[in-house]
């Protein structure tokens, strides 16, 4: 496979992601069952893939829900009757592989406004470590770019200031 291919997989593998996020936001609501909207991204994921007629493509790794402290990489188990309540904070984690080549991301969602500052800091602080990315930079410059960004955000949760 050459390289030319792999960033083809790539690029379509983008595109598939963001429509799945899009979906992801559609169907997202209070009271869903996790193990339900883990199955519906990944069918989702499915059925995308299938229309671009390549066989080796679909989900790259189970889907991660992660609510409020669990920071990464829980996924529902089948008879899990775990739901998602209004006051939750989701990271949602996907991805697309096609042929091997993988695009993975993951967003933080909430339908409780008080949230917003966290899920814009940490938007913001990916979007600053993209950026940071060059051969020459050490990984601990750019730890401290992105800790530096995330404490210039404030929070408020329970009359608490963070």
């Amino acid at each position: 496979m050459n390289d030319n291919c792999n960033l083809e997989h790539m690029k379509n593998a983008g595109k598939i992601h963001l429509k799945i996020e899009k979906y992801i936001k559609n169907i997202i609501k209070p009271n869903i069952k996790l193990y339900d909207l883990a199955i519906n991204i990944e069918n989702k994921i499915k059925e995308e893939c299938n229309l671009l007629n390549i066989k080796n493509s679909g989900i790259a790794f189970p889907t991660g829900l992660s609510i409020n402290n669990c920071a990464a990489h829980w996924t529902p188990k089948i008879n899990c009757t775990k739901i998602l309540k209004e006051n939750d904070l989701i990271k949602i984690d996907f991805g697309i592989h096609i042929e091997g080549s993988i695009i993975d991301s993951a967003f933080s969602y909430s339908f409780n406004n008080k949230y917003n500052n966290l899920i814009e800091a940490s938007k913001n602080s990916t979007l600053l470590a993209i950026k940071l990315m060059r051969p020459d930079m050490l990984l601990n410059e750019i730890g401290k770019e992105i800790e530096e960004n995330i404490k210039s955000y404030e929070i408020e949760l329970d009359n608490k200031l963070y």
